[in-house]
């Protein structure tokens, strides 16, 4: 009777490991989707504008749904983990936004800025992420490693 208990145990432990594995794949398929409603902006950067990109690093996607990203209440994208947005801004004060996390910046002409965002998980509600300022050379290596999002603009 012993024996039996333990095999089941066993057992039952083995399909508890197997759920939970098919459960993490199954929540990471199609997690790193990232699009922007901007187009991708040119190499070189105008004097006139900001530039932002929001790079997400995160190679696990269950750690880090998808969320929309805004400028001044206004949509630029959504980004899953592995991957960035990116787009032109008129200078000024902006707010970015994304689940319940947010920062403020004072965009100057010319200049570039990298941020890079991560699951809070202090967070009580969910949904809530943290926005970091990156320097350069911090933004430039991330953005090596990360996919480009695609583009979705009504022409």
């Amino acid at each position: 009777m012993k024996n039996n208990t333990v095999i089941s145990n066993r057992l039952n432990s083995y399909l508890l490991q197997i759920i939970l594995l098919i459960s993490f794949v199954s929540a990471n398929i199609g997690c790193t989707k990232t699009m922007q409603v901007n187009k991708i902006p040119d190499q070189q950067l105008s004097s006139e504008f900001s530039r932002i990109y929001i790079v997400r690093p995160s190679p696990i996607g269950i750690i880090g749904n998808k969320t929309n990203i805004y400028e001044n209440n206004f949509i630029r994208g959504r980004v899953g983990s592995g991957a960035y947005l990116v787009w032109d801004a008129k200078p000024g004060d902006i707010t970015l936004q994304g689940g319940n996390g947010f920062i403020k910046i004072l965009a100057q002409p010319g200049k570039t800025y990298y941020i890079k965002i991560q699951p809070n998980f202090s967070s009580l509600r969910g949904g809530g992420f943290t926005f970091i300022p990156i320097s350069q050379e911090e933004g430039t290596k991330q953005l090596a490693k990360l996919k480009q999002p695609k583009v979705k603009v009504v022409s």
